[in-house]
């Protein structure tokens, strides 16, 4: 598929999918498909390999490859009608609206992001939440700390699952 067409994700409540766009998705080359459905996109200075997660989700792989890519990452979430995106402890949440005698129950999560250099060490990531022009679009906005001039590339791991309980943002084993 094209970039631009969003990947498509489940959550919790059939029929109702979450729709994330790529940083700077127009830039990329279609995707080239890899082991266990995996799908990657390529600019000239990041890659962004989308791994599906048995019971519904992805994790993503987004690799800064030279000190010159940017250090911010925008993805784009567009959420169903009658649900929202909500910032809690470690984790995003995607949530149903509330409504009277009916709280609002979370469908998916987003993890807060790991990142790591080539050496192994830890580099900071920090989600910013915002809302976008697009009706129910919802911008996760990913901001690296400093990392080591002579470690890339850096692979920072964003998972998304389709439940009320957060991803780790560890790469799953399946």
């Amino acid at each position: 598929p094209s970039p631009t067409d969003g990947t498509h994700l489940p959550t919790a409540i059939a029929g109702k999918d979450v729709v994330l766009h790529l940083p700077q998705e127009r830039d990329l080359t279609p995707a080239q498909w890899g082991d266990g459905g995996s799908a990657t996109f390529t600019s000239r200075d990041t890659d962004y390999r989308i791994s599906p997660f048995a019971g519904g989700g992805v994790d993503v792989n987004i690799i800064r490859r030279t000190i010159f890519t940017p250090d911010n990452f925008t993805f784009g979430l567009r959420v169903p009608e009658g649900t929202h995106v909500r910032q809690g402890s470690n984790v995003v949440l995607v949530e149903s609206d509330a409504a009277p005698g009916l709280p609002a129950t979370t469908i998916a999560t987003l993890s807060v992001p790991v990142a790591r250099d080539a050496k192994g060490n830890p580099v900071q990531v920090t989600p910013v939440i915002h809302g976008d022009y697009m009706y129910q679009q919802s911008n996760l906005a990913l901001d690296l700390g400093p990392a080591d001039i002579f470690a890339f590339p850096v692979t920072i791991t964003l998972s998304y699952r389709a439940s009320s309980i957060p991803a780790s943002g560890q790469l799953a084993s399946d």
